[in-house]
């Protein structure tokens, strides 16, 4: 048995949203042999069951996988192709290819809908929330992840939350009920996309075309992928058209 330890860094420091997309390589490694540790004290492998505690493991940066991954693309449909490649596991079949909690798992769906506005320096339009109050408010309870300093949508359900101070399983147990998430890619988008296949996530036009240059979402036939593209979600745009893998925000 190998023990490893998987991290995402960058500038030497990890990010909430990185820690969340780590939760998908310890089952796919337990099965093929190797004991994950949480070296780094991942908060998000608190219920895994394919976690060890030992201190001595070998450490892989997934960023320096990441950054190969760049500059010589290819058709991926997991992070963890590209971790498994990495470590010559590649013959190997992959059966987890998204986020997992091994939490509130069994919980019933309700006519929820997640919403988190803002990250990675964008906000999601007025005109698409107003869109999205105008065609689910009367069906569905609408639910916004407010961190802090973070301005509240109008007359909408709100959580306010501080990933810092407050316990993560809050937002996981909203996101296990919820039906849809709507937003920017965030730890907060990650974490529906363990509990929902209707994850859609905000892509400016203005980043397509830099998305094009160098790769293609997964699933669209081509022969190169995007590790941010994840094949279980949805992407849209600000605008009223559909724009290469993006359709506009009027299809929400």
């Amino acid at each position: 048995m190998k023990h490893i330890d998987v991290v995402y860094s960058f500038h030497n420091e990890e990010k909430i949203g990185d820690k969340i997309i780590l939760t998908e390589f310890p089952e796919n490694l337990h099965n093929v042999g190797y004991n994950f540790i949480n070296k780094h004290d991942n908060p998000f492998l608190k219920y895994n069951p394919y976690v060890g505690n030992n201190k001595s493991a070998t450490t892989v940066d997934f960023r320096e996988i990441d950054y190969n991954f760049i500059h010589n693309a290819k058709h991926i449909d997991s992070r963890s192709d590209l971790l498994f490649e990495y470590l010559n596991l590649d013959r190997f079949k992959i059966t987890l290819k998204k986020p997992k909690f091994y939490i509130y798992e069994n919980n019933k769906k309700e006519n929820i809908i997640l919403i988190h506005t803002t990250g990675k320096g964008l906000t999601i339009p007025d005109w698409i929330i107003e869109h999205v109050y105008s065609k689910y408010n009367k069906n569905f309870r609408i639910i916004q992840i407010v961190p802090p300093n973070e301005e509240r949508i109008p007359n909408v359900e709100y959580k306010d939350f501080d990933f810092y101070n407050d316990p993560w399983e809050e937002v996981a147990e909203i996101a296990s009920k919820s039906i849809m998430f709507i937003g920017v890619d965030s730890w907060v988008s990650h974490m529906a996309q363990a509990y929902t296949s209707n994850v859609n996530i905000l892509i400016p036009s203005v980043f397509i075309k830099q998305f094009n240059n160098n790769s293609r979402p997964f699933s669209t036939g081509g022969t190169i992928g995007n590790i941010w593209l994840h094949p279980n979600n949805y992407y849209f745009n600000e605008s009223n058209r559909s724009i290469s893998f993006t359709n506009s925000y009027l299809t929400l």
